[in-house]
């Protein structure tokens, strides 16, 4: 006899025992209540609960939940277990519910309970009990030998258990009478697993909707016949219809012309386009609409772009790496290819899951499109530095297995990484036999390195390959004989000098005495008044530039320190001069000289240039920088190496204060360089072993001004010579009110020194010297005596008998006619050059493909049972081909993936189409197609197009048609009166959606004529192993287009492009089924205040305002029927025109921002 709450006698509760988790406090509860909660909301919250061997209930609690407000819904829990399992003990299963169940607890729950079990093994529920963990199996019906439970319990394997003190032999006898007798629980079966994972599926499983055959329903019959169009249309009426509904009316012409053209490419229909449309009476108007769209290439980038969502397209990695993906970009062209050729369906998703081991083909193009294909594959977010490189490549493989479940199969497959499935039949073994595949595949390389990286392929045929190879060989060939010719010929010649060593020695005396006396290479005073281009004193002329051609402005002329200066602006102008004579080889030495004045405010951030010239394997370089470079540094870089030259303290604000500063390079190449600020020496480094290796020979470009980052400021009289300036020289410069030319003028009217008469390296060469090696001479002649320098000659490493580039002129008749022969022969090779391969992310199989062991509780460290290659169970039918023993399997699971009878895959993807044009599937959870997914609302219907995808072989473009066509799809969005339907589930009116980022995007550029429609291809210049930011931290990634979004890019690392992040665009580190719509101040701050916004508006005013033919009415109709589709209404009308009357281009351009403002320019109804 229990007392109630209420204080009334209930006579059929029996008594409950508490005893408490952490001691043996006991006390009786007598107070039964009403069940009113979800009972499984509390069993894993604070409870274990179980019926004594004398038929009490054992209720443990955890203590922390025995305060408050809990403690009511405690009591609750209590009369609610003891109602439950009254009844559960009431169907006959005793054994289990008065002595197997207590004893579980009794001795198990300390480390099984319901909170955080361990390895993941709950002993104290019947739900833990059934499904054991991702070990071998816990329980085997009817084998206790089998069974892990009995073997701990025996203590006669490795696990014992309890670990604590072994269970008495009578405990043990009822565990194995129970497993003997079948393991019998309360409403649950266990599935029976051999030792190999094998499974037995019960059947509830098997029975569940989405395993079940693909059916081909009858069309049924319908009431309102009269609304048919298509036999979609009988599917969606015949749920109106048991609900007293209807479809809504067709929707008007331009509303139909405007969804459907956003729908299908995601432009807005022209002006022209909508009134053709709107003119045509022809019965079959929509029919050729729908096929027109259909057939544009903008098709491809519509519906490409969905199918990127789910692909977790993106241009970089992601993570701690966030490396660049520089040919991601190949597989999105394939997917819009794809898209505009109209793929079949099993063909697309063979070839992105096995593109790479199709049989060849001999069409260039398909077999490049296999290949490309699998960047499905290898698209992945990779931990590219983590420390344990086996649990990257897996992560990679779990992101894999995810998106082949959620995207393809609508399965949560990656749940199973750890443990079975918790609600649908994919046993962990199936999800390893599943990574064995993907592991066996190659997706990333260097994991002995960290970071470590991706592979990537040439898009080519194997023939091309061989052609290439065959092309490189007979090149190198060639090459090496060309060379044999070469030393041959050099020695000879190298052997003529050293017997003229005498006449070399007098010639470099000569060329040192004019080298004293010679002027600047080139020099520029910027003294011109206007024009673009600047002249040169001496050496080549330049025009005025900018680095982005013509993207940005240009340098302008101001007051300077000497007449006139060039003044920069720090956006990338420069004075882009002609390289010529810049050539200083590995041993010239060289000198730079120029007055710099800072704008005020200016100081740089990074590595701002002033002068850069590049060579094809050097460059040098000066630019202002703070920290350790002090101010300002030449820098020399051989290609691998570099060195700089800057002052020896910091004089960045010095330079920084607006004044003008003359300042002076000097390059000793085998020496030191030098710096000087103001005609005082500020610094000098040893740099010959950076400056010696530096070839400085046939320069490629050469800058003056903001050529890298962001050089705000002015230059006047920038002079080179290929001498060292001295000391006297340089203060005479800084000094004089004169620029180099003039000094140099005034040197040469004053000179008077015999010793002065000029000779040259040509004089010398024309006296049979070789100006290579006479160079040499020279060098090393400086300042040495006659014993010095013979000893200088006859060291290997510093003798002048080394041949270079112009050495070929004194070679023999002879040894010119074997080269010339190979040289020709060179000639002709090349004309079979097979061009360099396009590189593209590929997946491939791995060497030797292997089977993996099930990682207990996800635990690599943990190894199981085996799990050979192979396929989820649940669906795999005794026809399915098993992987082969040579490769991945990939190939092989394609085709079990696309075989017809296959239950999921058409079914899921007719769904993401319907999706994509409702605004919400069949079934509502596109990824999820299991126990915790919704069901479909038309199953029938859902059943019907994944038949008839499959019937048309695959054409994703006739199942566009099926949807498109049908009275469903063309009804108004306006309210169904009739309609009961809040949700909109039954469908007795259209969707009105919202557009997607890039659609919004789109649009703008269309309406205001400035969207670019190429198609395909890459805006960004980036290279391997190039970071999605630079050192700065600027975005690497160019943003500034007006192609469509599609072609924007992706990163992952840092912020999407700005209007798509804040109009939900999808996260592309991982499977978008649905994107979010959000609805949130910013958006509209966006469209008012953003840049991109403004300049739109502005260029679709300048649009309406070249219609010069057309009055201030006809342009408001026109800018209504480019935005929306439709002509404004008188009140419109009215409005607009009493805005814009006076023809004010900024009237126009806000008229036209707040048409861009209108929900209706963001929708389609």
């Amino acid at each position: 006899m229990l007392v109630g709450l209420d204080g009334d006698v209930s006579p059929c509760w029996p008594p409950i025992r508490l005893r408490s988790m952490d001691g043996h406090v006991q006390f009786i509860n007598q107070c039964p209540a009403i069940f009113t909660q979800s009972m499984e909301r509390f069993i894993g919250m604070a409870c274990a609960v179980s019926l004594t061997t004398t038929g009490r209930f054992i209720i443990l609690f955890n203590m922390r939940y025995m305060f408050g407000f809990h403690r009511v819904l405690l009591i609750v829990v209590i009369t609610a277990f003891g109602s439950f399992f009254a009844v559960g003990s009431a169907r006959g299963d005793d054994l289990f519910e008065r002595r197997i169940r207590p004893l579980l607890i009794e001795r198990c729950s300390a480390c099984h309970g319901a909170e955080d079990p361990e390895k993941g093994l709950t002993l104290t529920s019947i739900a833990g009990i059934a499904k054991g963990n991702a070990a071998a199996p816990l329980i085997v019906p009817s084998n206790p030998s089998s069974s892990r439970l009995i073997q701990a319990v025996r203590y006669k394997s490795k696990l014992k258990m309890p670990p604590d003190r072994k269970l008495h032999a009578e405990e043990i006898r009822l565990l194995e009478q129970w497993v003997r007798e079948g393991a019998k629980l309360p409403d649950r079966t266990i599935p029976i697993r051999s030792q190999h994972g094998d499974v037995e599926f019960p059947e509830e499983d098997r029975a569940w909707w989405a395993f079940q055959p693909i059916g081909d329903p009858v069309r049924p019959e319908v009431n309102h016949v009269e609304q048919v169009r298509t036999a979609v249309d009988r599917f969606v009426l015949k749920r109106l219809e048991t609900h007293s509904l209807s479809l809504s009316p067709e929707a008007d012409r331009r509303t139909l012309i405007r969804r459907v053209t956003l729908d299908l490419i995601g432009l807005p229909p022209t002006s022209v386009e909508v009134e053709l449309f709107v003119a045509d009476d022809r019965p079959d108007a929509y029919e050729r609409l729908v096929d027109r769209l259909l057939s544009s290439p903008h098709f491809g980038e519509r519906w490409g772009r969905h199918w990127l969502d789910i692909a977790r397209y993106a241009d970089t990695n992601g993570g701690g790496f966030d490396y660049v993906y520089p040919n991601a970009w190949r597989y999105r062209d394939y997917v819009v290819g794809a898209m505009n050729e109209d793929k079949p369906y099993d063909e697309f998703l063979t070839e992105q899951l096995a593109g790479d081991l199709l049989p060849p083909t001999d069409d260039p193009k398909l077999h490049v499109d296999r290949l490309a294909a699998t960047g499905f594959l290898t698209l992945t977010p990779k931990g590219l530095g983590m420390q344990d490189k086996e649990l990257m490549v897996m992560d990679v493989v779990d992101d894999q297995i995810d998106v082949l479940g959620r995207s393809l199969m609508g399965i949560t497959l990656a749940c199973a990484r750890c443990h079975d499935h918790k609600f649908d039949p994919i046993p962990t073994k199936d999800y390893y036999s599943l990574a064995g595949i993907f592991r066996s595949t190659t997706s990333l390389i260097d994991t002995n390195k960290n970071p470590s990286y991706w592979p990537e392929r040439a898009l080519e045929l194997p023939s091309v390959t061989a052609a290439r190879k065959v092309y490189l060989s007979r090149k190198a060939a060639n090459e090496k004989a060309v060379a044999a010719e070469k030393k041959k010929a050099n020695a000879a010649v190298i052997a003529a000098a050293q017997k003229r060593q005498a006449d070399y020695i007098a010639a470099a005396a000569r060329i040192r005495v004019s080298i004293e006396y010679q002027n600047a290479i080139a020099h520029w005073t910027f003294d011109e008044t206007d024009g673009d281009t600047v002249t040169a004193t001496v050496g080549p002329d330049g025009p005025l530039s900018n680095v982005d051609k013509g993207a940005g402005p240009k340098p302008t002329r101001v007051k300077g320190r000497l007449g006139r200066a060039m003044r920069f602006s720090g956006r990338k102008d420069i004075v882009a001069v002609q390289p010529d004579g810049l050539e200083f080889g590995t041993a010239t030495d060289f000198t730079v000289s120029f007055w710099l004045r800072a704008s005020e405010g200016y100081s740089p951030n990074t590595a701002d240039t002033v002068l850069a010239v590049n060579y094809p394997m050097a460059m040098w370089f000066i630019a202002m920088r703070p920290g350790s470079y002090n101010g300002i540094y030449l820098r020399h870089y051989d290609g691998q190496r570099a060195v700089d030259i800057k002052p020896n303290k910091n004089c960045l604000p010095l330079l920084s204060d607006t004044a003008w500063h003359h300042i002076v390079f000097t390059s000793d190449r085998d020496g030191s360089g030098t710096v000087y600020i103001d005609g005082e020496k500020s610094g000098d480094i040893p740099i010959s072993s950076v400056s010696r290796a530096a070839q400085f020979q046939k320069a490629k470009r050469f800058s003056i001004g903001a050529a890298t980052n962001q050089f705000l400021g002015e230059l006047d009289d920038v002079a080179i010579w290929n001498r060292l300036l001295s000391l006297a020289e340089i203060q005479a410069i800084f000094n004089q009110s004169q620029n180099v030319a003039q000094i140099e003028a005034e040197r040469a009217r004053n000179r008077d020194d015999p010793k002065s008469a000029k000779f040259t390296y040509e004089d010398a060469a024309r006296a049979g010297l070789v100006p290579s090696i006479l160079r040499r001479f020279v060098d090393l002649s400086n300042n040495v005596d006659d014993n010095a320098l013979r000893k200088l000659i006859d060291d290997k490493k510093t003798t002048p008998y080394v041949a270079g580039d112009d050495v070929e002129s004194f070679y023999s008749d002879e040894a010119k006619q074997r080269l010339a022969t190979r040289r020709a022969e060179a000639g002709a090779i090349a004309g079979t050059r097979v061009p360099d391969a396009t590189m593209a992310m590929v997946a491939f199989d791995a060497q030797r493909p292997t089977d993996l062991r099930i990682h207990i509780a996800g635990d690599r460290k943990n190894p199981g049972d085996l799990a050979r290659r192979g396929f989820p169970r649940i669906i795999t039918s005794p026809a399915t081909r098993k992987p082969a023993e040579n490769q991945s399997g990939r190939l092989e699971l394609a085709h079990w993936l696309t075989d017809p009878n296959h239950p999921l895959t058409a079914r899921v993807f007719v769904n993401r189409i319907w999706q994509w044009h409702f605004g919400g599937g069949l079934v509502s959870t596109p990824d999820n197609f299991g126990r915790l997914g919704e069901r479909p609302s038309h199953p029938e219907l859902l059943d019907w197009l994944a038949s008839r995808l499959i019937h048309n072989d695959w054409s994703i473009k006739q199942l566009h048609r099926q949807i498109l066509l049908s009275a469903t799809y063309r009804q108004a969005s306006t309210r169904n009166p009739q309609s009961v339907d809040s949700a909109n589930q039954l469908l007795p009116k259209m969707n009105r959606r919202r557009l997607e980022a890039e659609a919004l995007r789109d649009s703008m550029l269309a309406v205001s004529g400035q969207l670019d429609r190429r198609i395909g291809g890459t805006g960004n210049n980036w290279k391997a192993k190039q970071f999605s930011v630079d050192d700065a931290n600027n975005e690497t990634a160019n943003y500034q287009s007006n192609r469509r979004s599609i072609y924007l890019p992706v990163v992952r690392g840092a912020a999407v492009h700005e209007m798509l992040r804040l109009f939900d665009f999808g996260d592309p580190n991982s499977v978008t089924a649905r994107r979010d719509v959000t609805t949130v101040a910013p958006q509209a701050l966006f469209l008012i205040n953003n840049p991109f916004v403004i300049e739109q508006s502005k260029r679709f005013a300048a649009r309406l305002l070249r219609r010069s033919e057309l009055d201030s009415s006809q342009r408001i109709r026109l800018a209504y029927q480019l935005a929306l589709s439709r002509q404004p209404s008188d009140s419109e009308l009215t409005r607009a025109e009493e805005f814009v009357h006076d023809a004010d281009q900024a009237a126009w351009q806000l008229f036209c921002q707040s048409l861009f403002c209108l929900n209706e320019f963001a929708y389609t109804d």
